[in-house]
């Protein structure tokens, strides 16, 4: 940069032609600076320096400047005061372009009042911040032009001028304003269409909530793009609250981390660490919160901390995509490599927010760059996987037949349609261990149809398997919940698990099944005969046992359950059937 720049606040353009219609100047460099108090400018001493003043690097914050032998507060009010010398020749109008300074400031040119923002007073109920940047017309009457600042922080943590003033003709600044603006809302333009496009994609593809993490993260980025530097928002909300713009400006920032982090998870899962995405998701997300409801000044305070700890993850995110890279997982080389490139652009808003380097807040830029490597990435993606779908296909057309027969046979009752034994075996293993991890009941139902031997031999063989269909379906109605599973267990028995179902929800059911199964009214051309054990009713009943257990732990055996219930089963047959019988070691009293 060949700019001059200030020495002891004095800034000499002589030379620099400034009738060019595009040229601007940087106001940077050290001005005279005055802390504690507002000095009021004077024509008559508009030639020489004040005594009493430092002289402070613009743009810079005067938190731990060091000022008459103490370090200095981020709060409190100043005076800046900066002297540019022009040609004899020279444009008879120019204009400033003034960034958006986190404060509120009165500034003169040639002792008038020239802009303000916000209310400038001595204490924080009379000071009102506003955030917005602006461009300032004036006359350049004399060769030397006087620029005094006076500026009031009680809200932020950093107070002073943060971001660089410039200079140059009329034309020349408001083109350099509306470039600045047109850049930013090109740019959210941008990333809002991205957004809405990966938006719309987890809408209709809901199990890819990678795009739905890139949606959010592409949007945050967007609304960025509109609270830095040209402050474009203020064209939409030119009554934006101070509090509200600061609070827009960092949630923006860090809210993006976590937003991040899960669409890397959601692509790389077993690459990332369980714990590392954890902290880094409480410590974002707890800041988030205290910007969302703490005081500005807090969570302004500990953002150099933040900082740290973002560049910090930058690194974890680097052995995310390394690891990847390593284990040949598809599309990783290309996505570590579009990921340095924007942690080179989040370097660079750090190190500038930090006024360490004279660039711009460029992360929005990044983004699209990012989001262009993305969709390249998305693209392959897409081919391979359109590729592969149709080979598998084919492949899957054949087998879904296959695959639904074997299923019918080891899964179903080819009699009844429902469960078979081995699909009960299968989800009494599954069910116990989720019980005994969660401590929870599991019950069970055995039942038998009474004297149902007798039944075929009265009725032959088709009537009973038809009497069989007709309990089984009695039985799939009345479990109504998703998780429990009736299955025919084998000959006339049949049995139910119940998850998270203690013995007396267990004996309600089995109540009303029982009653169910007399309401079906299948006849008995037997009925009142002695079998031997009793006289043999008018029509098909069912007797039932239940037992529930919490079990102790995932290694217990399961058949335990089934031995209760089978005993259970065994009293209400001894008792005289067509009745409910429960387990006695977990029994329910009042039942």
């Amino acid at each position: 940069d060949t700019s001059p720049r200030a020495e002891a606040g004095v800034l000499d353009l002589r030379g620099l032609h400034l009738h060019s219609a595009d040229r601007v100047v940087d106001l940077g460099g050290l001005w005279e600076f005055v802390y504690g108090e507002h000095l009021e400018p004077v024509a008559a001493e508009r030639e020489n320096p004040w005594p009493q003043a430092a002289h402070l690097t613009v743009p810079s914050t005067w938190k731990g400047f060091s000022f008459r032998g103490k370090s200095l507060p981020g709060t409190g009010i100043a005076t800046l005061r900066l002297r540019i010398l022009l040609d004899q020749e020279r444009p008879e109008r120019l204009a400033l372009l003034l960034p958006g300074w986190e404060t509120a400031y009165t500034l003169y040119v040639n002792g008038r009042i020239a802009a303000r923002a916000g209310t400038v007073g001595t204490d924080r109920d009379s000071t009102v911040p506003r955030w917005q940047p602006k461009v300032v017309v004036f006359s350049a009457e004399d060769r030397t032009v006087e620029i005094v600042v006076h500026l009031a922080n009680f809200h932020h943590a950093r107070g002073g001028p943060a971001m660089m003033p410039r200079i140059g003709t009329i034309d020349a600044i408001r083109s350099a304003r509306e470039r600045g603006v047109a850049l930013r809302l090109f740019t959210f333009g941008s990333l809002s269409m991205i957004a809405l496009y990966h938006g719309a994609i987890f809408l209709l593809r809901r199990n890819e909530r990678g795009t739905l993490y890139f949606a959010l993260f592409a949007l945050l980025m967007a609304v960025r793009s509109l609270v830095v530097d040209e402050q474009a928002i203020l064209l939409l909300l030119p009554e934006l609250p101070w509090s509200l713009h600061v609070r827009i400006t960092y949630v923006t920032f860090v809210a993006a981390v976590p937003a991040f982090l899960f669409f890397v998870t959601s692509l790389y899962e077993t690459e990332t660490v369980v714990v590392a995405n954890r902290i880094l998701n409480g410590i974002t997300l707890g800041y988030t919160a205290l910007i969302a409801l703490g005081p500005v000044f807090t969570f302004t305070a500990l953002l150099p901390f933040f900082q740290i700890f973002l560049v910090t993850t930058g690194f974890y995110y680097v052995f995310i995509f390394a690891r990847a890279v390593r284990r040949r997982r598809e599309g990783a080389s290309l996505f570590l490599a579009a990921f340095l490139v924007f942690l080179g652009f989040v370097v660079n808003d750090i190190l500038y927010h930090r006024m360490l380097i004279a660039t711009a807040y460029i992360v929005p830029v990044g983004v699209l760059v990012f989001v262009f490597l993305q969709a390249v990435i998305l693209a392959r993606h897409y081919s391979l996987a359109f590729v592969r779908v149709e080979e598998l296909f084919q492949e899957k057309t054949k087998l879904e037949g296959t695959a639904l027969t074997l299923r019918n046979l080891t899964l179903l009752d080819a009699l009844t349609g429902i469960a078979n034994r081995r699909r009960f075996d299968q989800y009494l293993a599954q069910e116990w261990r989720r019980a005994a991890r969660k401590q929870t009941y599991l019950a069970c139902l055995m039942m038998d149809i009474d004297f149902f031997k007798r039944y075929n031999d009265a009725h032959g063989h088709p009537a009973g398997d038809e009497a069989l269909r007709k309990i089984a379906g009695v039985l799939g109605r009345s479990a109504r919940r998703p998780a429990d599973l009736v299955v025919r267990y084998g000959g006339e028995e049949f049995a139910a698990l119940l998850p998270d179902t203690d013995l007396a929800g267990a004996h309600s059911l089995a109540e009303q099944i029982r009653a169910t199964v007399l309401e079906l009214a299948i006849p008995r051309r037997d009925a009142m005969t002695d079998s031997g054990e009793g006289k043999i009713p008018e029509v098909v009943t069912i007797s039932i046992g239940c037992a529930a257990m919490v079990p102790e732990d995932a290694d217990t055996d399961p058949l335990a359950l089934i031995r209760r219930a089978d005993a259970a089963l065994y009293r209400a047959k001894e008792g005289g059937r067509n009745r409910t019988d429960l387990d006695p070691v977990n029994g329910c009293p009042g039942i």
